[in-house]
């Protein structure tokens, strides 16, 4: 997912000059915005926030496909590790899970909106 700025605002439910604030380091997100943010872009809003924990949410399990995804673990753990990484790369080109850059920055970093040192974007100021 590439996001352009008016379609994150969108998705988001934020104003353009908001994300603008956020963007250039004026303004923090109070809570709320930093949730729809993280849900806009698919992250985890305490890594989108702190850096800290795994970008993504956690994968939830659906009993429903349990059988399916068992077999799939089945023939997983039975691949070479070459193997393996073409399954990965295959899936990755399938479901257009390159890494998203962060509001366009371009890069996959945590924002650390915590750290003063640096503005929203993870720039040094």
């Amino acid at each position: 997912m590439n996001l352009s700025q008016a379609d994150l605002c969108r998705k988001a439910k934020i104003a353009p000059q908001t994300l603008n604030g956020y963007w250039n380091g004026k303004t923090l997100p109070k809570p709320a915005q930093l949730f729809a943010l993280a849900d806009a872009l698919e992250r985890n809003p305490r890594w989108l926030a702190t850096g800290e924990g795994q970008p993504t949410p956690p994968v939830e399990l659906d009993p429903d496909r349990a059988d399916d995804e068992t077999q799939l673990l089945d023939a997983w753990r039975r691949l070479e590790p070459e193997q393996q990484a073409h399954v990965i790369a295959n899936a990755r080109f399938l479901l257009g899970a390159y890494m998203v850059p962060r509001l366009k920055l371009g890069r996959e970093e945590p924002l650390t909106v915590h750290d003063k040192a640096r503005s929203f974007r993870g720039d040094e100021e």
